[in-house]
């Protein structure tokens, strides 16, 4: 059945998480049987190159990409992970999981030894450096941790632990955001009174560090340009207390139609919504030059998330990522239009690639002359953040040094 499944994710544009759940609820799968199928598709398509390369190394018979090679994939996986596949095993799986004698993994090139594409390897080793770029995928190829920003219009991050703990959920504060809590395993949040009561919401710190980026203060009209559900707008509403406007735009109905729920949930009243058909439409105008801020978190490769999303890195080309940048250029020169005079837009994604990141700020720089970056370092409320920072204008967060998803940001603050 897992490798029925990693066919599937192998053959969709569909993320794997969607696939898994909806084969789960077709199937009415125990959670038992959830953990283990989840924990070894999972890890197949994180370590995929590296496995498939031992399974070539003991079996050059078998046809690569074939179903059988995925399950002997599966059985390796389940050698070191402790994920129990009980005998008998049909042929030649047994012979694999008999073998004992390690396998020369120290021949391999680099980017087979840390499962990662050759040409999205090229490009990270030129710009951190290969050792950073191994470190990097050796936290890329775990799971990631479940963390929830603290609804602080309602409550505050102590009494959300303590309440989160007096029913056995495990967490601790997130180390840089001061709304966040990070917890172990991963509780059904649903069912706990904290959720209901629209005290917590799951988010990513490293997206919670973005919104700070923002710094929006209460009284300001901000612009969430690409809103999609909403998770850095509620956090951005937060921040300002409830007091001032915030437009959340974006082009899918669905995505403003789910974020209604969670508004109200929240208890938020100063979230108002914009749904355009492109970045030009006209419904826009009555937004020109009117925002203190706008933050446009731009749809990209989401190569940063591969902690959650490993598929991602088996499925974007180098053609993708030009596609991404074009739409990407388009998208914040847009944006910038709403900046009102001495406003900033802040730009971001969650993509380590520098195509989508410093070559897009870059292009926008050399041709809007009125904007100029800001450091990230003068925003206060991240202090345990500042060390890590290097004095760049832009902004990077790398999982394997901040135990985040991988983001990047810049400020923008235009000048007339």
């Amino acid at each position: 059945m897992a490798g029925q499944l990693l066919e599937r994710v192998f053959s969709s544009r569909q993320a794997a998480d969607r696939i898994l759940d909806h084969h789960f609820r077709a199937e009415h799968t125990g959670q038992l049987e959830r953990r283990r199928l989840g924990a070894l598709v999972y890890g197949v398509l994180r370590h995929r190159s590296l496995l498939q390369a031992e399974c070539e190394h003991y079996f050059p018979e078998v046809p690569p990409g074939s179903a059988v090679l995925a399950a002997m994939a599966l059985v390796m996986l389940a050698r070191g992970s402790g994920v129990v596949l009980d005998p008998p095993w049909p042929p030649p799986l047994a012979k694999l999981a008999q073998v004992e004698d390690p396998w020369p993994q120290d021949l391999l090139p680099p980017w087979i030894k840390v499962s990662l594409p050759q040409w999205i390897w090229q490009h990270w080793s030129a710009r951190f450096g290969g050792s950073e770029t191994e470190a990097l995928m050796q936290c890329m190829n775990t799971a990631a941790t479940v963390d929830v920003r603290v609804n602080i219009g309602k409550t505050t991050r102590d009494a959300v632990l303590e309440q989160l703990r007096s029913l056995g959920v495990r967490a601790e504060p997130t180390p840089f955001s001061p709304d966040g809590c990070r917890l172990e395993g991963h509780p059904a949040l649903v069912d706990h009174p904290s959720w209901r009561q629209g005290f917590l919401e799951v988010q990513d710190e490293g997206s919670q560090i973005i919104s700070h980026l923002v710094a929006p203060k209460p009284g300001m009209t901000v612009v969430d340009f690409c809103a999609g559900a909403g998770g850095k707008t509620l956090h951005m509403a937060a921040l300002m207390r409830d007091r001032g406007r915030i437009w959340a735009v974006d082009t899918e109905v669905e995505r403003i139609r789910r974020m209604q729920p969670r508004i109200k949930r929240g208890g938020i009243r100063s979230i108002r919504t914009l749904v355009v058909r492109h970045e030009g439409d006209a419904g826009l105008k009555k937004l020109f030059q009117g925002a203190e801020r706008v933050l446009v978190d731009v749809p990209c490769s989401a190569t940063g998330t591969l902690r959650r999303n490993p598929e991602i890195k088996w499925r974007l080309t180098p053609d993708q990522l030009e596609t991404y940048h074009l739409r990407q250029c388009a998208i914040i020169q847009a944006a910038s239009r709403l900046v009102a005079p001495r406003g900033r837009l802040i730009y971001a994604t969650c993509s380590l690639m520098e195509r989508e990141n410093e070559a897009v700020v870059q292009g926008f720089l050399a041709e809007n002359r009125n904007f100029r970056p800001v450091s990230p370092q003068t925003i206060s409320t991240l202090g345990a953040l500042q060390r890590l920072l290097p004095p760049s204008p832009f902004f990077t967060l790398l999982p394997h040094r901040t135990g985040t998803d991988g983001f990047f940001a810049a400020i923008l603050e235009r000048q007339s």
